[in-house]
């Protein structure tokens, strides 16, 4: 090696999951959740109805769509002893519940799923950047303004040329129909209803998200051993674990504590967005044994926007009406929902973290993640590197000087996604050093791109 003293930090996004065999990308929860429901039919239906409900999802069955049916993703195996002649043997069946109630963010899915032309627009940060261009047009644009169906078609007419601009629509036509949906089921006559409402539905379709990763995790049982295996082959000394999944953890997964800490290589191991499996029996026993804390909770999964606004090319202060949906104040806001309390002796919580310890010490608040000022190795696999985290990758390049020091960065592709690498991480360095740093760093040797194949 290279470097004795050589520290690293290693970033794992949707794409390390992916390589890994689980199936967690948002079109796997999409195809799943919509699976026994038409979405054209849905979304053409509550545009002829203005939704009047008095929480965050709708009745469908109020739509006469009783034939329209949400996987919920509570699956139950059930075994059965069945007797033959000479042997009896256990068949297993899987019970998956499913319901008539819709999300907002189903609405909102569906629609894009019926009008734009891509599966591409499913990715991990086009769905984010969706989310953030729907809350500016919802916040930014009507604030309390109640439409008719006239005004919103002609509010949809106005916005038209300013939203959802990088993407494909089916049609001409398709660009409007959208805004014109989104302007109709975000519909609120008062900012504080519409606020309540719109945060509700959020923190409902984060646990909705959170139990499928949990089955894809349950019944994959391959998963925790490939990311042992991968991470094994991903470090090379003292090593710190960023992972924008809810999936994997040291915290909860024996086999990652079992081949990864032995060697003490894994100093700190970070799930920026919560767990999955933030509830249940099994995290309560694993929890008991490992850390010794029956009052120990897990953060849950949070979605949210970036803090950095694309269309003004800015970051985000609390003073801003979208700063409430940043993954910044999300994190904050699941943080305090935990419950913590610095002055009690024992530790109630983890902060989105878990160390190599059988008692935690008193954790700090802190919202957001420990880099050593030292790490001279980066290593990101599977990350999109979209502008939905730049904020993310902005803090860390300045934690890391990586403009002002010897910094090695490995980024990992997979297949035909290389092209698309480099142009958003020439975005990410052109935004952060405001000059020509991927260039710089390619001619020092700092940069290497590394087929994730390799690996296999």
């Amino acid at each position: 090696m290279e470097n004795e003293n050589k520290k690293q930090l290693i970033i794992l996004g949707n794409g390390f999951d992916l390589a890994c065999g689980l199936k967690s990308s948002y079109k796997n929860f999409f195809e799943q959740r919509f699976e026994k429901v038409k979405p054209e039919k849905i979304v053409k239906t509550i545009q002829k109805h203005k939704p009047n409900n008095n929480g965050s999802a709708l009745n469908l069955d109020a739509y006469g769509l009783c034939n329209q049916e949400l996987n919920t993703f509570n699956t139950k195996y059930y075994h059965e002893p069945i007797k033959f002649k000479h042997s009896t043997i256990e068949f297993s069946y899987k019970i998956t519940k499913y319901t008539h109630t819709v999300n907002y963010f189903d609405l909102l899915f569906m629609a894009t799923k019926i009008y734009m032309d891509s599966d591409n627009s499913w990715l991990w940060s086009n769905i984010e950047q969706i989310l953030q261009e729907m809350l500016q047009i919802v916040y930014e644009e009507v604030k309390e303004k109640t439409f008719n169906d006239e005004e919103e078609l002609n509010k949809a007419k106005e916005l038209e040329n300013k939203y959802f601009n990088n993407y494909d629509f089916k049609s001409n036509d398709d660009k409007l129909n959208l805004i014109k949906f989104i302007l109709h089921i975000f519909n609120k006559t008062t900012e504080e209803d519409k606020e309540d409402q719109i945060k509700k539905a959020l923190k409902q379709y984060e646990e909705t998200f959170g139990h499928f990763i949990t089955n894809q995790i349950k019944f994959n049982d391959k998963y925790l051993d490939n990311v042992s295996k991968k991470l094994t082959q991903l470090t090379e000394k003292e090593t710190y674990i960023l992972n924008f999944n809810y999936s994997a953890t040291s915290l909860l997964d024996e086999q990652i504590r079992k081949n990864i800490y032995p060697s003490n290589s894994v100093k700190e191991w970070v799930n920026i967005h919560g767990l999955s499996r933030w509830k249940g029996k099994n995290r309560t026993k694993i929890i008991h044994d490992y850390i010794h804390n029956n009052n120990l909770k897990v953060p849950r999964p949070i979605f949210g926007i970036s803090k950095y606004d694309e269309n003004n090319s800015r970051l985000l202060d609390d003073g801003n009406s979208l700063y409430k949906f940043t993954k910044t104040k999300r994190r904050e806001e699941a943080f305090e929902n935990l419950g913590f309390n610095p002055q009690e002796e024992d530790t109630k919580i983890i902060d989105f973290s878990s160390k190599k310890k059988k008692k935690e010490k008193k954790v700090q608040k802190e919202t957001h993640f420990t880099v050593p000022s030292d790490i001279n190795l980066i290593t990101i696999f599977g990350h999109s590197l979209g502008m939905t985290d730049y904020d993310y990758f902005n803090d860390i390049f300045h934690k890391l000087n990586l403009k002002g020091k010897k910094v090695k960065l490995e980024v990992y592709y997979h297949g035909n996604n290389l092209p698309s690498l480099k142009k958003s991480l020439k975005r990410i360095l052109k935004e952060y050093s405001n000059d020509d740093l991927y260039t710089d760093l390619c001619n020092k040797g700092l940069l290497v791109f590394r087929n994730a194949i390799d690996m296999e």
